[in-house]
């Protein structure tokens, strides 16, 4: 294991005293949650893609239910009118991706209908 030295405010410093032995846990889930929703999502079909082939396996991806979750929350956002900007930059991210999610799942089901008819 290695040892990390981080300068806190002394206010963070006391706030973080009783969650100590949890600490490296806690930085786990701020990196995961750190990182963009779009990003989660594209490395999501990525490694789909990555390992699956089938087109009835593409046909039936689905997003992860946490993602799925950000993702209906940014919606419902949105709706509301209030969506902040970097969000809304994240919102049309994700949908540049479900735009390929759809060409590519429209391509398989292309692919299924071809060897039905043959």
């Amino acid at each position: 294991m290695v040892e990390i030295t981080v300068q806190v405010s002394n206010s963070l410093a006391e706030r973080l005293q009783p969650v100590r032995d949890q600490l490296p846990a806690i930085l786990e889930i701020g990196l995961q949650r750190s990182r963009s929703l779009s990003t989660r999502a594209y490395e999501q079909v990525i490694e789909f893609l990555a390992t699956t082939r089938a087109p009835a396996e593409i046909l039936a991806f689905r997003y992860s239910p946490s993602i799925q979750t950000d993702i209906n929350r940014l919606l419902n956002k949105h709706k509301t009118g209030t969506l902040a900007a970097d969000e809304a930059s994240e919102l049309d991210r994700f949908g540049d991706l479900e735009h390929i999610l759809i060409a590519l799942k429209a391509r398989a089901r292309q692919q299924l209908d071809q060897g039905r008819a043959v």
